[in-house]
């Protein structure tokens, strides 16, 4: 059994009250359509052309139009030797052309086939096509050399004018009979005519209405579907609102919560603050799942590819969960091969599927271990040392397991098992519906094997292109230097700028309670005057503010001067990274997301001083 916390649907027609399935019906009338269009189409070619005519009027020669054609062309032929021989317009190809013409046109007449079979049965008929036969071909010899003169074209014309009588007894000869098999086979075919008139006009009636709501439903479904948009819009803009306005305050708490860690306490004090802490780390996941969730199928969620190394987005996540397995016992081992190739995808959602696929599996399990295997299978090479890859992330636990009825729901947001166990867990039912929908993003495919009672396994496998690493390793980069250090003896001079004063002031007490010397001002402007006065190391700086943005506090001061390469910049928003571009982050050399703790502040200090050669 699954829990819908919002009861919410996945198809946006029906959540926005498009009753019924407008898909069904838009194929229905398209059917429709088409069915009557090829009947109508079939109908016309069975019934208009001449073997459709043929068929529903019987039998019928039509051998009035032979002699008919015959006598056009002997008209014809008769102008072609005039103007040839006298005004010189026609030339003796287009005569000899013209000449041929006129005996294919007797050839058919005197042949026996469907149009001249009645025909051949008169007598006067035959004896006119005989008459006809001598003088047509006595003109052969003429067009044999090739040249006709003037005296030749009197003499052929004399000919051609002689056979008048002959033509009149050939097309006289069967005029009557035609006359009146035709006149039959017109009226027998306008009563067909009228008839498919008629079924025709309902057919065209059936088209009208059907396509008018055809286009009702386009227009419908184009609203519905802008109207889903708009929505889904809506939805992120508010959200990622209410993560900015909770996020805010919330770095006040983790501000306030960093600094009690080194007060001396109570032990029962010291319990308030631990629970206190653990209080807001849950807040800030479920913000995470919100703001990620809310850029799901926006066109703000863009996917940015570029190669990296899978080893260190695996560092990454073992580190971020660490403190979480060690909480719960749970140990997590590791299947990864030291010779994995350079991935070529989107760095930041392979971490997000990995990171949400280990914390479940740790959070959904009372006892370990967490299996994680990691592999790129090849499916092709290419030039440069490139290959195709499938890479295939799996992660195995040993938690409560997952029902057959209940796997098609668990990447719904907002859904949670309802089992007694799995709805201790904390979270909002997020993360694998971020998972399901980043790894359809990246065109991958998400596999899960679980049994109540007998733990999960997650396989995802990605599309990627990957090379062989040759490149040194972040480690191997910086031999001794572990990325979490938080050496800060170089640093001495910070400003921190927000909007927000209370924030100003905790951020300030952080650095201090580290012996930085540190200065807050809650301006652009009294920042301006603040880094004129004074030259720091390190400027925190607020993204969201209203007189003037980070990206323009950090593009002016730069431009005057007032920072130099050598300043380490911070961008602190309280939005998710993911909304900004590549190009507006890269201004800063770190860009954190509030709520910050001020480790994490100062081990991205760190990192940011060493690449600098600060220390």
């Amino acid at each position: 059994m699954t829990k819908n916390l919002f009861q919410t649907r996945r198809s946006g027609l029906r959540s926005i009250g498009f009753h019924g399935s407008p898909r069904f019906a838009i194929l229905s009338i398209a059917a429709i359509i088409i069915v009557s269009v090829v009947f109508w189409t079939y109908s016309a070619l069975s019934w208009l052309n001449p073997r459709g005519v043929y068929a529903l009027t019987g039998p019928q020669e039509n051998y009035y139009w032979g002699p008919a054609q015959f006598e056009i062309k002997l008209e014809e032929f008769k102008g072609d030797l005039v103007q040839y021989a006298f005004a010189g317009t026609v030339d003796f190809d287009a005569l000899e052309l013209s000449y041929n013409i006129l005996l294919s046109k007797y050839f058919i007449l005197s042949v026996t086939g469907d149009a001249t079979r009645s025909a051949m049965a008169v007598p006067e008929y035959r004896a006119a096509l005989a008459d006809l036969r001598p003088p047509l071909y006595s003109l052969s010899p003429f067009f044999e050399r090739q040249r006709i003169s003037r005296q030749d074209a009197v003499a052929i014309l004399a000919t051609l004018n002689a056979m008048a009588p002959d033509v009149s007894r050939l097309v006289h000869s069967i005029g009557d009979a035609e006359i009146l098999r035709r006149q039959l086979a017109i009226d027998d075919f306008k009563s067909k005519q009228f008839f498919f008139l008629k079924l025709s006009t309902g057919l065209v009636a059936i088209i009208l209405v059907g396509f008018v709501g055809l286009l009702w439903l386009l227009r419908q479904l184009r609203a519905n579907i802008r109207r889903e948009s708009e929505l889904r819009e809506v939805k992120a803009a508010f959200l990622g609102m209410v993560g900015h306005e909770l996020r805010s305050p919330l770095q006040v708490v983790t501000s306030v919560i960093d600094n009690l860690m080194h007060e001396e306490l109570t032990r029962s004090a010291m319990k308030g603050v631990f629970a206190l802490e653990r209080a807001a780390q849950a807040i800030d996941i479920q913000l995470r799942d919100i703001t990620d969730f809310a850029l799901l199928g926006t066109s703000r969620l863009k996917i940015v590819k570029g190669w990296f190394r899978m080893s260190e987005v695996l560092g990454v996540t073992l580190e971020s969960q660490r403190e979480l397995s060690m909480k719960k016992g749970i140990a997590i081992e590791v299947k990864f091969s030291e010779h994995f190739p350079l991935i070529f995808s989107d760095e930041n959602r392979v971490q997000q599927i990995l990171t949400n696929l280990v914390s479940n599996a740790i959070k959904y399990s009372e006892t370990g271990p967490v299996r994680v295997s990691i592999t790129a299978i090849a499916r092709g090479s290419r030039s440069g040392g490139e290959a195709r890859y499938d890479l295939v992330i799996q992660v195995r636990d040993q938690g409560v397991g997952i029902s057959q009825s209940d796997q098609a729901q668990i990447f719904k947001p907002f859904v949670r098992l309802a089992d007694g166990r799995a709805s201790q867990v904390p979270g909002i039912g997020m993360g694998l519906a971020i998972v399901g929908e980043i790894v359809g993003l990246l065109d991958g495919r998400i596999a899960i094997d679980s049994r109540p009672g007998a733990g999960s396994e997650f396989t995802v496998s990605l599309p990627c292109e990957g090379r062989p690493d040759q490149e040194p390793s972040l480690e191997q980069r910086r031999p001794g230097k572990p990325s979490h250090s938080m050496d800060i003896a170089w640093l001495r001079h910070v400003l921190v700028v927000d909007d927000n004063p209370e924030i100003v002031e905790t951020l300030v007490s952080v650095f201090e309670s580290y012996g930085v010397d540190v200065d807050g001002v809650s301006s652009a402007q009294d920042a301006q005057r603040q880094l004129a006065a004074k030259r720091y190391q390190v400027v925190v700086c607020d993204i969201q503010m209203p007189e003037m943005s980070g990206f323009e506090l950090l593009e002016h001061t730069r431009r005057i001067g007032l920072i130099n390469d050598d300043t380490i910049v911070v961008a602190l928003s309280a939005y998710s990274p993911l909304l900004f571009d590549k190009g507006d982050k890269g201004m800063f050399d770190v860009f954190l997301s509030k709520p910050l703790r001020a480790s994490d502040l100062f081990s991205s200090l760190s990192k940011a001083a060493r690449a600098k050669g600060l220390h």
